[in-house]
């Protein structure tokens, strides 16, 4: 794995870094968690444990990854990747501990409606169906969103059988009516569920 690609798999964890309450332990292992559950990144375990490695080892992260994050510089992601790396390898050694556990957990869920819902604005009223319809555009792109339309319709499913939206996911939404979120990740869930039912199969 070269280098430049591994600090592109790393940019995965730190698209969402600043909604992490801090870098401390339990962070790194909510990290592992993500990465474990493979319903939250596209890459498997294994590499992200060598491409963290890759980046840990050369010290530096993408210009792109420094600038995915408001709170955080370097010298404090580097450790708490190194942290991430040290608690994957772990997890990893042991088969039990690397299984992934069925179906996608709420948090995950909420991590991604939290990257859906906190721009949201960029796409006009919420309430109009032509809002979903271009948010289900960039999704199927993919330019912005990292993850796959299919995983994203699980993640809304989860938020929507729940019925309200996580405590976090309220704070960074710029749809400031929770029921109106709701339904707009509503009509987004179904757009995105007719567009890859409408697929070719194969």
């Amino acid at each position: 794995m070269e280098l430049e690609w591994a600090q592109k798999i790393v940019n995965g964890i730190l698209y969402s870094i600043d909604q992490a309450p801090g870098l401390d332990e339990a962070a790194a292992r909510e990290c592992v968690d993500a990465i474990i559950e493979r319903k939250y990144f596209r890459q498997t375990p294994e590499e992200f444990d060598e491409a963290i490695r890759l980046v840990t080892a050369s010290g530096t992260l993408s210009e792109q990854g420094v600038q995915l994050t408001q709170r955080y510089g370097a010298e404090e992601l580097l450790p708490f990747l190194r942290a991430v790396g040290q608690e994957l390898e772990r997890r990893l050694a042991d088969p039990e501990l690397a299984a992934p556990p069925t179906g996608m957990s709420d948090s995950m869920a909420d991590g991604l409606v939290s990257g859906i819902l906190i721009d949201a604005d960029r796409f006009g009223d919420p309430t109009k169906p032509d809002a979903a319809r271009q948010c289900a555009e960039e999704i199927f792109t993919p330019m912005r969103y990292s993850y796959e339309p299919a995983q994203y319709v699980e993640a809304i499913g989860v938020v929507l059988a729940r019925g309200q939206l996580g405590d976090r996911t309220r704070e960074l939404s710029a749809v400031a009516d929770d029921s109106v979120a709701l339904e707009f990740l509503r009509a987004l869930r179904d757009e995105l569920q007719r567009r890859l039912d409408d697929e070719p199969a194969g």
